[in-house]
């Protein structure tokens, strides 16, 4: 029996380390190649920005600015750029994307202006 908990052990820890991690040259790629392939669209129609801060361990951080006139809610404006993210064209193939992401870690920030 403790045979089997030892091998299950080793499957689960081997699975770990092929997880995905990105430099920070690899982040500045990646960051560059959807500006320019995607994010340029929602940056001059809607004001909105985002951009993956870490990948490790096959996990995506991800933040998104949004302006005051982005009128979505945060769980749809969270979907709405992982799917932007995860089916962008120039980015399949790189360096494991997508299919060695295991989950996405969103923060979505508003950007707020007062007016007195």
């Amino acid at each position: 029996m403790s045979g089997i908990r030892l091998m299950m052990f080793y499957s689960l820890k081997t699975f770990i380390m092929e997880k995905l991690n990105y430099s920070t040259k690899q982040l500045e790629q990646i960051n560059h190649l959807h500006l320019h392939a995607v994010g340029k669209l929602y940056l001059k129609y809607a004001g909105v920005s985002s951009k993956i801060t870490a990948v490790k361990n096959g996990i995506v951080s991800l933040n998104v600015l949004v302006n005051g006139q982005w009128e979505k809610s945060v769980d749809i404006t969270a979907k709405q750029f992982i799917n932007d993210w995860q089916k962008s064209p120039v980015l399949q193939g790189f360096f494991g994307w997508p299919e060695r992401i295991t989950a996405w870690d969103v923060t979505v920030y508003a950007e707020l202006n007062y007016s007195t």
